[in-house]
């Protein structure tokens, strides 16, 4: 299986990751970086492939994913970096749900999007 991976640097998207790898999946990582419109690198220093994307405004380059069995969203903010004041449980809970949002609006363009 091809799986794309929000969220593949935290603690459970790169167990996740290991664990596909080792039985023989390969894993394309959604990676957050100051260059995110600009054209995705094939891969990283760890051999995944690579896709780049700002939670608020979405892929840069979507039809990486075409094609994909499955992705999984874990990208967030942190949940243990402090009180959860009401603002901070509107921004958790934000910064999922609109970056969901926004990959799902993404990925329904596809003409091959993830099943799952």
């Amino acid at each position: 299986m091809r799986v794309a991976i929000s969220g593949a640097s935290g603690l459970v998207g790169s167990a996740l990751s290991e664990q596909l790898v080792a039985t023989g999946h390969s894993v394309v990582r959604l990676v957050r970086s100051a260059t995110a419109k600009t054209p995705a690198t094939s891969d990283d220093s760890t051999g995944h492939d690579v896709v780049h994307w700002d939670p608020p405004t979405g892929l840069a380059d979507p039809a990486r994913l075409d094609g994909c069995d499955a992705l999984v969203h874990l990208a967030g903010r942190s949940i243990g970096s402090g009180r959860w004041s009401d603002g901070e449980k509107r921004r958790i809970r934000d910064s999922r749900v609109l970056a969901t949002q926004r990959l799902a609006q993404q990925l329904a363009g596809l003409s091959n999007p993830p099943p799952v």
